[in-house]
């Protein structure tokens, strides 16, 4: 798989550099991108004086703007016209909600404007500190809204007299593979990114909802790449999987994120080591593997022997169970800690194998290690249990 993964991206770079094309390589390439990272970019031109709305050359006909202690005030129903986010009025409490669509992945996805109400709230009811303007206010049963508080959903505001330039981004993951089945405990895949943007990171999951990643796994394989009149780079990302699923986080801190998943089942528990962490004092003897199947209610057994000196504040190793959601692409804590004691240095003890499943378990160590406000635990190791339906 790698040779013809190299073989494709040398037929690539030969294209670009020859200034020739060459359709079967352009379309491999295509093929496997993963991801294709692009911008929709959107502008409103208003006219203060009549009205007038032109959005991306299109005209909305004309909406009432007013000016007031030079602050510049727009219906706040035209933010829902314009496609920069839905909007929901609540009379009783005067109040008004706009959501960001999605698509703008705006730094704060919900604003709420109290008429006559200098402050600003998040969707919580908590007030934007150290942000007091002009109030919104209703006429004619519409509600009028200050348009300096649209950066905040990225929407970008120009005065440039008689118009009112309204200027913003949808930010588009186009996912071509969410699913991607990997082996030999790695996976690799490419994202098709438009130049000029940050480049994306690739993020695996730790524990819960914990993410990890670094720039070691990723590389440039392709520039100047260009696709429906947008100049694209693509980024070849290689990464680290555990057994069976793996969530990615595709991150840009100016795009946003998007969650992908891989998935990779070893033919036997012995191709996965055992992941212990640094150098602890602990050896195990089982699990012998970091990769462990069971039936439904089967004893799992965790045992093996520490070398800690000194009195410890409890004798017992912790197991945390976390399941994999893949409706949201996490893992989260199923049921209670397990405890397994330590007696002579030795520790042994057992569970029943929850429900079918793929868990994350995550090994703790006693309070052993010395803090200000006494003794901490550390994570010792993981492995990953496999749980399987035996009915039927």
């Amino acid at each position: 798989m790698k040779r013809v993964f190299s073989f494709c991206a040398a037929m690539l770079m030969l294209a670009v550099c020859s200034g020739s094309s060459v359709p079967a390589a352009a379309a491999s390439a295509e093929a496997r991108d993963a991801v294709t990272m692009y911008l929709v970019k959107h502008a409103a031109r208003i006219h203060v004086q009549h009205g007038a709305v032109i959005l991306d050359d299109a005209s909305l006909g004309n909406r009432r703007v007013h000016i007031r202690n030079g602050r510049v005030f727009i219906p706040v129903r035209l933010l829902q016209d314009l496609g920069i986010g839905s909007v929901e009025w609540d009379a009783g409490k005067r109040e008004v909600k706009v959501t960001a669509a999605p698509e703008l992945r705006a730094p704060v996805q919900t604003l709420v404007f109290h008429v006559a109400s200098e402050r600003l709230y998040d969707e919580s009811g908590a007030a934007f500190p150290d942000i007091v303007s002009e109030a919104p206010f209703l006429e004619r049963n519409r509600v009028y809204v200050p348009v300096q508080h649209l950066a905040l959903l990225g929407v970008a505001v120009e005065y440039e007299k008689p118009h009112l330039n309204l200027k913003w981004s949808d930010k588009r993951f186009e996912i071509h593979t969410p699913a991607i089945k990997a082996g030999d405990g790695e996976v690799r895949f490419t994202v098709l990114y438009e130049t000029g943007l940050e480049a994306p990171s690739a993020l695996t999951a730790l524990n819960g909802s914990a993410w990890t990643g670094s720039s070691d796994h990723r590389k440039i394989v392709g520039r100047d790449i260009v696709k429906d009149g947008k100049t694209f780079t693509r980024m070849e990302f290689a990464l680290p999987l555990r057994p069976g699923p793996n969530p990615i986080m595709l991150s840009s801190s100016t795009f946003g994120q998007t969650v992908l998943e891989t998935y990779w089942r070893p033919e036997t528990e012995e191709e996965v080591p055992l992941s212990v962490f640094e150098v602890w004092p602990v050896k195990f003897e089982e699990p012998r593997y970091g990769y462990v199947t069971a039936g439904e209610g089967e004893p799992v057994v965790v045992s093996g022997t520490v070398s800690l000196e000194g009195e410890l504040s409890d004798h017992h190793m912790t197991l945390q169970l976390e399941r994999y959601d893949p409706v949201h692409k996490v893992f989260v804590q199923a049921g209670e800690d397990v405890r397994i004691p330590i007696v002579d240095n030795r520790f042994s003890g057992s569970f029943p194998a929850p429900e079918p499943g793929t868990y994350l378990v995550n090994v703790y160590s006693p309070r052993y290690i010395p803090q200000i406000d006494g003794s901490v635990a550390v994570k010792w190791a993981e492995f990953v249990l496999e749980v399987r339906s035996d009915r039927g």
